[in-house]
């Protein structure tokens, strides 16, 4: 169901494209970076399993505060929203990895 919506969405773009597309993609692209950063670098550096609601959360949080920011706060910059979200990733996880730490002692 999500990838038939997904394809709908793809084609109303495709048909009314947005002015400036390349923008419209660069937020897209930042925003996956902002998802995927903490998850990614915090899963290879641990040694540790780390269990999912943490890297989901973290990605969650990524995702959905530069969205926020670049759509709904007005940082146009995406490169900024997503430094911004990358940090609240990083928080997020970091701060899962330590009730994770105090829930298993």
């Amino acid at each position: 169901i999500f990838l038939i919506a997904l394809g709908l969405v793809g084609v109303a773009l495709a048909w009314n494209p947005p002015a400036l597309v390349g923008l419209f993609a660069q937020k897209g692209v930042y925003g996956l970076a902002a998802a995927s950063a903490a998850p990614i670098l915090i899963g290879v550096l641990y040694t540790k399993p780390i269990p999912a609601w943490i890297a989901l959360s973290s990605a969650f949080v990524g995702l959905f505060t530069h969205l926020a920011l670049n759509l709904g706060y007005g940082v146009s910059n995406p490169a900024v929203s997503a430094t911004l979200a990358i940090f609240a990733s990083f928080a997020v996880f970091g701060t899962g990895l330590l009730l994770n730490k105090t829930r298993q002692a």
